[in-house]
C-alpha cells in the first residue's frame, strides 16, 4: 500500500471511529451507565425485565418476586416482604398510640409488618398534651419514632429543712422560707434551689405531674 492509499484508509477509519462514539455518546449520555450495565433511575433509558423495573440506590434494577415481597432495597438483590417495622417510644411510657387514628397499644409500641407509606403516629396520656408525627415507612426498614410529652395542670412543693428558716426559690423565683407549702407549680420539670446563710446551698431539678404534691425534706449542711 502506497501512502496515499494509507493516508486514505487511516482518514476513513478516523472517521469511522467517530462515528461510532458519536452514536455511542448520544446513547448513554443520559443513562449514565456504568460497570456492570447499571442504569441511573432519572435516565430515560430503560432495562430488560422479566417482572418490573425499580429505583434502588439511584439505579435501575429487575424486581421479580411473588405477590407481597419486593426487591431488597438495602441490597438491590433478592425478595423481601413488602412490609417495614416501627418503633415508637414516650417520655413518660406506657401511653396510648394511635396510628391513622386507630388505637394500637400504649408505648412501648413495636410493629413488624406494616405496610410501606405515609402514616400518622399520635400518642396521649392523661395529664399530658397530645403528641402527633407524620412518618414514611419503608419496605425493610426499621422508623423510629420518640414523644417526649409536655405535662398539662399544676401540683405543689413542700419543702422542709433542718434547721428550718431556709429561703426557698423555683425557676430562680423566691418561693418563701421553710417549711414552705408552694402550690400551683406547673407540671414538668423545675429547678429547686435552697439556700440559708452559713450553710451549703441545695441545688436540684424536680419533675412534677399534674395533681401531684412533691415533698423536700433536707438536712443542711456547713
Amino acid at each position: 500500500m502506497d501512502n496515499k492509499h494509507y493516508i486514505v484508509f487511516i482518514a476513513v477509519l478516523l472517521l469511522a471511529l467517530s462515528f461510532v462514539s458519536f452514536n455511542l455518546n448520544n446513547q448513554y449520555s443520559n443513562a449514565e451507565v456504568i460497570s456492570g450495565n447499571l442504569v441511573k433511575c432519572s435516565a430515560s433509558q430503560t432495562i430488560t425485565c422479566s417482572g418490573k423495573v425499580v429505583c434502588c440506590n439511584t439505579f435501575k434494577y429487575c424486581e421479580d418476586c411473588p405477590p407481597n415481597y419486593a426487591l431488597n432495597p438495602n441490597t438491590c438483590s433478592g425478595c423481601v416482604r413488602a412490609v417495614g417495622t416501627i418503633d415508637i417510644t414516650s417520655n413518660p411510657n406506657q401511653a396510648d398510640v394511635f396510628i391513622n387514628s386507630v388505637n394500637k397499644g400504649k408505648t412501648h409500641y413495636y410493629l413488624g409488618d406494616l405496610a410501606p407509606g405515609k402514616y400518622t403516629i399520635k400518642v396521649s396520656k392523661p395529664g399530658y398534651l397530645d403528641a402527633a408525627k407524620t412518618v414514611d415507612i419503608q419496605i425493610a426498614k426499621v422508623t423510629s419514632v420518640d414523644f417526649n410529652l409536655v405535662a398539662v395542670g399544676k401540683g405543689s412543693v413542700k419543702v422542709m429543712t433542718s434547721p428550718g428558716g431556709a429561703t426557698v426559690y423555683i425557676d430562680n423565683e423566691y418561693m418563701g422560707i421553710t417549711t414552705a407549702i408552694i402550690p400551683d407549680v406547673t407540671a414538668g420539670k423545675h429547678n429547686i434551689r435552697i439556700t440559708r446563710s452559713g450553710y451549703a446551698d441545695i441545688n436540684e431539678i424536680i419533675n412534677i405531674s399534674p395533681d401531684e404534691q412533691i415533698v423536700i425534706s433536707k438536712i443542711l449542711a456547713k
